[in-house]
């Protein structure tokens, strides 16, 4: 009956689209355009549910390199041709070689890997021991509080980048999520990392300050390409497309075509239950992720779920990923089956876009392989 009721509101979400307009973009459904699928072995030291994954190439072999944040941490190295782990990296929480509690990385070369730390403000560069290089602070020791600064970010969905030694770190401002000034925080860490010094960019769009306050809406997603940064805030149907030599930016338009409607305004509560269904029943979008390889953007969107349902957590709310080519114009939205999906893990390779398995619900889900699904958007 579950599944019934599942497929039902997937159905809706088609019907109510396709009634509501006659030129829209094309919508597909995940078992339209599943492919091949492949797996990774897991021993019992290692975790499927990862704060960072990624795929890597270094000299023409692609690696795909995952963090386990847990303590002990680590790092797994596999060769994707292969599908055989290489090797794992050790991670230390404390001590000379401590990199805090990590949750994102950054690949130089497998030799070379900068680790983020947000609860501890912290980035390492450690090489492919897990032995200390280089550590830097955001703020200074003994400090636990950054007015001006903001707290690193860096995991899978908003992940750093680095170029001509600046790395390039999504932020959440470093002030009370409760208050309009929040938004007026910065949303991107530029370190520099030869002088260890760091410069704040860019905040909230104006929707932000005008209508929401709420803890959950903060998040987004967000992609680099050439010399641009581009945003994908969860409340925004636009793509917000800052240029980092000229210092300025552009919006365009990216907006789902199965649930149109925008969230109601909200002025924010302070009760975590509220908070959550009201979540739960708006529209959210999510991870950005460019594929280099066939120069696509993927913009993940959830769904809203009915209000009486918001309280249940055996229900999901229904995703789907809008597909854009370089110039961010629409291509297609393709709907994911409920049930099936790690929507918060996926990597794209020169073969393709491949998602996780491994949902709570799905067959797939084991202790001793990790299942990926590839999916041609």
């Amino acid at each position: 009956m579950r599944m019934i009721y599942y497929i039902g509101i997937l159905w809706s979400l088609v019907c109510f689209w396709s009634c509501s307009r006659s030129n829209s973009i094309p919508i597909v459904d995940s078992s339209d355009v599943a492919s091949d699928i492949v797996s990774f072995p897991l021993d019992t030291t290692q975790y499927h549910k990862l704060k960072y994954i990624t795929q890597y190439e270094e000299d023409g072999v692609e690696y795909l390199v995952t963090l386990d944040h847990r303590n002990p941490s680590f790092i797994s190295i596999y060769n994707l041709k292969d599908r055989k782990l290489l090797k794992k990296i050790p991670l230390a929480y404390e001590g000379p070689n401590g990199v805090g509690i990590p949750e994102g990385l950054v690949i130089v070369s497998l030799d070379s890997i900068f680790v983020i730390s947000p609860d501890n403000y912290l980035v390492s560069l450690v090489d492919g021991d897990g032995r200390m290089l280089f550590r830097h602070r955001i703020i200074d020791e003994g400090v636990e509080y950054s007015r001006e600064g903001g707290m690193l970010r860096g995991q899978s969905h908003a992940p750093c980048m680095i170029r001509d030694e600046i790395l390039y770190c999504p932020s959440f401002p470093d002030r009370d999520p409760f208050k309009n000034e929040y938004y007026d925080g910065s949303v991107l860490m530029l370190i520099d990392i030869f002088n260890r010094e760091q410069v704040f960019k860019y905040s909230y769009p104006k929707e932000y300050k005008d209508d929401y306050l709420v803890v959950e809406m903060i998040f987004f997603g967000i992609a680099y390409i050439d010399s641009d940064v581009v945003f994908s805030f969860s409340i925004s149907d636009s793509l917000y497309i800052y240029n980092l030599e000229k210092d300025i930016y552009v919006t365009k338009y990216a907006g789902s075509q199965l649930s149109p409607r925008a969230p109601d305004k909200y002025r924010g509560s302070r009760d975590l239950d509220e908070r959550f269904i009201y979540m739960r029943n708006s529209r959210m979008y999510g991870r950005l992720i460019y594929d280099e390889y066939r120069q696509k953007y993927y913009r993940y969107v959830y769904h809203p779920l009915d209000k009486e349902d918001c309280a249940d957590n055996t229900i999901e709310n229904p995703v789907s990923i809008i597909t854009l080519n370089k110039d961010l114009e629409i291509i297609n939205e393709c709907l994911l089956q409920t049930g099936r999906y790690d929507k918060r893990r996926s990597f794209c390779s020169k073969d393709g876009f491949y998602i996780s398995l491994m949902n709570d619900r799905s067959p797939y889900l084991n202790e001793e392989k990790w299942y990926f699904e590839k999916l041609n958007l």
